[in-house]
């Protein structure tokens, strides 16, 4: 019993031990969530204390002191901690303003905060004595000045004219500095002046300070002319910030008239962000960026001179950045342990290294690198437990990064044991782990019942500790023990092997060559001890198969299915059956037969004659992919056509190298070829290298030549230019030849072009409308080349001179008019009449706004449509000749359109049979306005289902009184769709949005159909239903 007894007091003690050292591994040095703000306290405002705020994690919780301008803070009644916090009471700007720092400390190490600065916003009252007057020239520039007590750290001014706010304007402006300026001030600006300033901090309220009264007096100008040009009364003064703060420039200008401002950037643009005031005397750039620092400039414009200028420049400047943050780290005892931070600022960035809040340097076991950014500390003993912190700093701000350093020195302990009955598989390989948890590192020994194990032979001590075992067999079962000793102690932990069958490849997978597009399926399959868990997985080359993600590769069990085969699943295929001890694996090589691969070695040879150029090509075959190869074909590009084309298809498998005749000179060409089996052309080749061909002369004629426009006396020729592919050589010219068609000479008149962008030429002094023959050719720097096919041009016809007569015209509908007229003789001038153009415009206006309607041919009559309901039109029309040139207007004729047509839609629409082959159709009369024409009566739209709208049969109703028809002679069975709108003189109105709809084949029914396209029931239908619901309450209320 007292055995048992001491046995129960070890186990409690070692349980107690056990849990001492895992909550020294808990332990937690403070870090600091929470960093003391730059405070400004009010010494106006209504409040009695401030505070700064400072709060830590740390286990055990942190403890916190404070300093003030690096001295220990002593806490009183006003001067006191609650948590992190520091409260002052009473705050005096000369005993309480400074530089305050927040430390916090437990039993791994001591933290400092950022520093943070206490200041006093303040603002002194004015002097009690009386203010100077001020004398003031009337239109002449000038400020007067507030004349601002001391303050701190700023202040906001506002001025008072005769005891009234002032409200800025263009012509005044209120300084940063809290002047009052002028632009040009004017005799009304004469009186009483006062101006009050508050601080800018409002916490807890405040005080304005108002200062006394004074005069400004303005005085007579004796200039004869008293405008002014801008002068610069404020200069826009360079300025300094940081990143992310706000920046303001001001700018103002004296002058009569008063100037206007205008904010640009030298060298760039405003930021978009950027706002200004009403009057452009200010520029605020929020949130300033780098890239927002550089020249701003301030012009200023008015009546006498433009653009006077003045500019002042933003430099931005960065507090160092973080890049990399310290982070905690543990290290072994007598181990080495390396901490690092890095910052940036393009204004350059210093480091500094603390240890528990102390200043380190370069000793014996603590070096610096990297300028400073990586601190390594060796040989680490338990005092290197602490906090540590990097700061990095430059002359605009400084950034605190702090990690704890935690050295470990632990006697092994086994916290996981080594594994009982760990199956291990018989000719296969195991690995018995053995994971002490110890610093510093442990020397470990292994032992398999009583035999010491070195490594050698099947047995390898790995560098971790872990004992592996290789060919394992039967003799290998049993007990094995791992020993870990070092500076702190020893322990061992026992465990044991249970030998089972291994992982064996029954089904293997079969070497094959594949179809491109097919399906395949790799067939796998092993076995294995049931005590191990198999999965399969394939590789293709070195690589793991994706079978999620890879829509080309499934997964049966072990079998792997290739799904729509391409070329590219050609390789060698493993399958691999592995378990937790062991793996065994099966391949197979997989052919895929496909399109041929791209030929290689393409290599062009240029040769050229007299008349030609030619393009010798040669290849080497690429891989045919199980299909023999049949065919070849090589295409070309050059850099005026970028597109492939084809130069030579169908060329035999047996033959590698082809002559291309007429290739285009002056190119640069690249080739490619391409093979072709029975499943289709491969890939091309890849280009060839780029060769030039030689210059020539043109060998293709110009096209598409043609006359056109000009005037009376002209022949104006065109042609369409040539590619520049067909040009052959540089400088690219034609030559235009033209004769009259009727001559009898051989000789044609020539001109050749200026440039070779031209393509068109203008003969001048011919006769009108006369038939020419004419040619064209081009010429380069090598020579000429073809003439065209001569074309037949005619020159420039005459101008109609004869008017059309006896213009009339009449309203037709609501949106169009019938004009007529009496047509010219058409054999009056040398020319073609085109036909006539009606210009017409509202009778209210203008011929200037005239619109034209054509009307081609000898017609003499057209309807102009378009038009707004109910309007007065004048028109006249012209002749044109067939060069579309007008001849004279006519004298002016008028017409009106009629008012619109119906504007209501039909309402109450429905359909129901009428016989078998009719439908009868009622709708709801429509009313019409004083802005419509009265009503003649309706149309009834109908059509079969299926076929188009525009398509359907119309049933004209010529009595506005009915409101009913009968639509007879239909087909029985088809469905039919009905729309009913009215007209008028003006014009047919609109119709439902959705049609009636009945199915002829329902008549049996006497279904009716509404122009919801739904189903309003019949009559009929609704009697049936009646009735039917009648008899079903008669069934239910009758007694059982």
């Amino acid at each position: 019993m007292a055995i048992e007894r001491r046995l129960l007091w070890r186990i409690a003690a070692f349980m107690a031990l056990f849990t001492l050292v895992s909550a020294a591994d808990e332990f937690l040095g403070p870090h600091i969530i929470r960093e003391p703000q730059n405070t400004t306290f009010n010494v106006d405002s209504s409040q009695q204390s401030t505070y700064l705020d400072c709060e830590a994690q740390g286990t055990p919780k942190p403890k916190y002191y404070w300093q003030k301008d690096s001295q220990n803070l002593t806490f009183t009644d006003d001067v006191f901690l609650s948590g992190g916090r520091l409260t002052i009471n009473d705050p005096n700007r000369n005993t309480h303003a400074g530089w305050y720092q927040c430390f916090a400390s437990n039993d791994v190490g001591t933290v400092m905060s950022q520093p943070a600065y206490l200041a006093f916003a303040y603002v002194n009252s004015f002097p009690f004595e009386a203010r100077t007057d001020y004398e003031m020239t009337e239109d002449e520039g000038g400020c007067i000045d507030c004349e601002i007590p001391d303050f701190a750290p700023g202040v906001t001014v506002q001025w008072f004219y005769k005891g009234a706010p002032l409200i800025s304007s263009s012509a005044t402006r209120t300084t940063f500095d809290g002047r009052l300026c002028f632009a040009s001030i004017m005799g009304n600006n004469e009186g009483l002046y006062n101006c009050a300033v508050t601080n800018i901090v409002q916490s807890g309220g405040g005080t304005q300070q108002l200062s006394k009264p004074f005069y400004v007096e303005v005085n007579g100008n004796s200039r004869p002319d008293t405008s002014s040009p801008p002068t610069r009364a404020v200069d826009v003064e360079d300025r300094t910030v940081l990143l992310g703060e706000s920046v303001s420039l001001e700018c103002y200008f004296f002058g009569n008239s008063v100037p206007n401002l205008r904010w640009s950037r030298t060298g760039g643009t405003i930021p978009s962000k950027a706002q200004t005031n009403k009057n452009n005397q200010e520029l605020i750039i929020p949130d300033v960026e780098l890239d927002d620092a550089g020249e701003y400039e301030c012009s200023a414009s008015n009546d006498i001179l433009d653009d006077v200028k003045i500019s002042g420049r933003i430099t931005v400047k960065v507090p160092p950045q973080w890049l990399t943050e310290l982070e905690d780290v543990s290290a072994d005892i007598y181990d080495e342990a390396t901490l690092e931070c890095a910052a940036e600022s393009p204004d350059g960035v210093t480091y500094e290294w603390y240890r528990n809040t102390e200043l380190l340097t370069s000793r014996d076991r603590h070096t610096f690198s990297n300028n400073q950014q990586t601190l390594r500390i060796t040989d680490l003993d338990r005092t290197d437990t602490a906090i540590y912190q990097c700061v990095a700093k430059n002359d605009f701000g400084a950034a605190y990064s702090t990690g704890q350093l935690t050295v470990r020195a632990i006697a092994p302990t086994f916290h996981i044991p080594l594994p009982t009955n760990q199956p291990a598989p018989r000719d296969g390989s195991v690995i018995i782990k053995c994971q002490p948890d110890a610093a510093p590192k442990p020397t470990i020994e292994w032992y398999h019942g009583e035999e010491k194990l070195a490594t050698g032979g099947r047995y390898t001590i790995m560098e971790d500790g872990n004992l592996q075992i290789t060919d394992v067999n039967d003799d290998d079962g049993g007990s094995y023990k791992c020993v870990a000793t070092n500076t702190e102690g020893t322990a061992e932990s026992v465990g044991s092997l249970a030998i089972k069958d291994g992982t064996s490849i029954q089904e293997h997978p079969e070497e094959k060559v594949i179809t491109v597009g097919t399906d395949y399926t790799l067939r796998c399959s092993a076995t294995t001890d049931e005590v191990f868990e198999l999965a399969y997985f394939w590789m293709k080359g070195e690589t793991q198969i994706d079978v999620v993600d890879d829509p080309h590769y499934e997964m049966d069990e072990g079998n792997l299915i290739i799904k729509d085969v391409q070329l590219t699943h050609a390789g060698l295929y493993t399958c691999v059956a592995q378990t937790t001890v062991d793996r065994a694996e099966t391949s197979a090589m997989i052919n895929v037969k496909g399109p041929p691969g791209p030929p290689a070695g393409v290599r062009v040879e240029i040769t050229s004659t007299s008349n030609d150029v030619n393009a010798l090509v040669s290849w080497m075959p690429g891989a045919d992919h199980y299909s023999e190869i049949i065919y070849y074909k090589i295409e070309s590009r050059t850099e005026y056509m970028p597109e492939w084309k084809e130069e030579r298809d169908t060329i035999p498998a047996t033959v590698q190298e082809v002559r291309l005749n007429g290739v285009s000179p002056w190119s640069t060409y690249e080739f490619r070829v391409t093979a072709m089996n029975d499943l289709g052309y491969g890939e091309p080749s890849e280009p060839s290298e780029p060769v030039t061909t030689p210059q020539k002369s043109p060998t293709k004629a110009p096209e598409n030549v043609r006359g056109c426009c000009g005037g009376v006396g002209n022949l104006k020729i065109e042609w369409d230019a040539l590619h520049m592919e067909d040009w052959n050589a540089p400088e690219l010219l034609y030559i235009v030849a033209w004769q009259r068609a009727d001559s009898d000479s051989d000789d044609f008149d020539e001109y050749t072009t200026i440039g070779e962008g031209t393509t068109h030429h203008l003969v001048t002094g011919v006769p009108a409308y006369t038939m020419y023959s004419v040619k064209v050719r081009a010429t380069n720097a090598e020579g000429m080349g073809p003439f065209s096919p001569p074309a037949e041009v005619y020159s420039f016809q005459e101008l109609p001179e004869a008017v059309p007569t006896n213009v009339k015209g009449s309203s037709k509908s609501g949106s169009s008019i019938r004009v007529s007229w009496t047509g010219i003789d058409a054999n009056s001038f040398q020319g073609v009449l085109g036909g006539y153009k009606v210009k017409y415009w509202p009778s209210s206006e203008t011929i200037d706004v005239a619109q034209v309607h054509r009307s081609e041919g000898s017609a003499t009559a057209t309807d102009i449509t378009g038009l707004t309901f109910g309007m007065d039109y004048k028109f006249v029309v012209v002749a044109y000749n067939g060069d579309n040139e007008n001849g004279p207007d006519s004298s002016e004729g008028s017409a009106a359109t009629l008012k619109s047509p119906p504007l209501a839609v039909p309402g109450g629409l429905k359909v129901s049979p009428d016989g078998k082959n009719g439908l009868s159709v009622s709708w709801k009369a429509i009313k019409v306005g004083s802005t419509e024409e009265p009503l003649q009566g309706y149309k009834v739209l109908y059509w079969k289902e299926g076929q188009f709208e525009k398509d359907a049969e119309v049933k004209t109703i010529n009595n506005p009184s009915t409101v009913k028809t009968v639509l007879s002679g239909l087909t029985n069975k088809e469905t039919y769709l009905v729309k009913v709108r009215g007209y008028s003189k003006g014009g047919d109105g609109p119709v439902q949005d959705t049609p009636a709809k009945l199915n002829l084949e329902s008549v049996q029914q006497g279904a009716s159909r509404d122009g919801s396209g739904g189903g309003g029931a019949s009559t009929l239908s609704v009697s049936f239903a009646f009735l039917f619901a009648l008899s079903l309450l008669s069934l239910l209320y009758q007694p059982l």
